[in-house]
């Protein structure tokens, strides 16, 4: 089935490359060169994606052995310790990922709280069809810097309330935002003004090239020996089939405890009518 994303149309096409004549291969990478040159010389934002020279850099042989695990500077959602982790790229410009967005809090509504699975944000900001996200992913970055892993989070849910496909967040709405959620606004201005945790979402962009992503959203599970990638706007319920079918597959699952599945409370209302009749035999004349 395919699902919905936002595509990176140029890319496949990149990863094709080594099947091309080396004169092909020639005329494209000069074509990359001359656009870059046009394109930086531009009234470009500052906030830029990483180099076409990084994104042309070949995969590996298992693409998705690039993608690290959790690591200490992520954003994770959940228990870090989960024996499944969803490594999600995504783009808070696109409007599927969006969607995704509130599809993941329903997988960690559903299977976070017994800490069985862990959501790990990381960026793939498409700038040639979303040329303000890179903008929205470092205002994400400032916003943990500031205030931690949960205001990341806050801020991360605050932004895909507020973009959608006819309004592009200004500057002063992710000013406002970051003063909504408790962080000091000139702090955060000045954090987007330096422009310096750009080298995190550019770190994050350049992994999911590697590991072959070309759409967002891009999801990496991990769950024991070997990661599995899915593209795109997976739907809940089929979503939510899968993780369960792979954390029941867990080798390494703890066996559910008798007493979970046992509701001493059923018994209640035997327990009621039988004193009832008890109490109804022992006063009557």
């Amino acid at each position: 089935m395919v699902h919905l994303a936002c595509r990176l149309s140029y890319h496949s096409r990149m990863r094709r490359r080594s099947q091309l004549p080396l004169i092909l291969a020639l005329v494209v990478a000069l074509a990359l060169i001359v656009g870059a040159i046009v394109y930086v010389s531009q009234d470009a934002p500052e906030a830029l994606p990483p180099s076409a020279v990084e994104e042309a850099q070949p995969l590996a042989s298992d693409p998705l052995e690039t993608v690290a695990p959790i690591q200490a500077d992520d954003h994770v959602f959940g228990n870090p310790n989960a024996p499944l982790v969803l490594v999600v790229y995504s783009d808070f410009q696109c409007p599927f990922c969006e969607e995704y967005h509130k599809t993941m809090h329903g997988i960690m509504e559903l299977f976070g709280k017994e800490g069985s699975v862990a959501w790990v944000y990381r960026h793939f900001p498409f700038v040639d069809m979303h040329p303000e996200s890179p903008m929205y992913a470092l205002a994400s970055e400032c916003a943990a810097s500031l205030g931690g892993n949960d205001a990341f989070w806050n801020y991360s849910d605050g932004l895909y309330d507020i973009i959608s496909p006819d309004y592009a967040a200004t500057p002063s709405d992710l000013v406002a935002l970051a003063g909504t959620l408790g962080l000091e606004r000139v702090a955060f201005a000045s954090c987007m003004r330096t422009n310096e945790l750009m080298d995190e979402v550019e770190a994050d962009f350049n992994e999911a090239i590697r590991a072959g992503a070309d759409a967002t959203p891009f999801t990496v599970i991990f769950t024991g020996d070997t990661p599995q990638a899915l593209t795109g706007a997976q739907p809940f319920p089929e979503f939510a089939g899968l993780i369960k079918a792979l954390i029941e597959a867990d080798p390494n699952r703890p066996l559910t405890a008798p007493s979970a599945t046992f509701d001493a409370s059923d018994f209640d209302a035997f327990i009621s009518a039988t004193s009832s009749t008890s109490t109804t035999a022992t006063t009557t004349p």
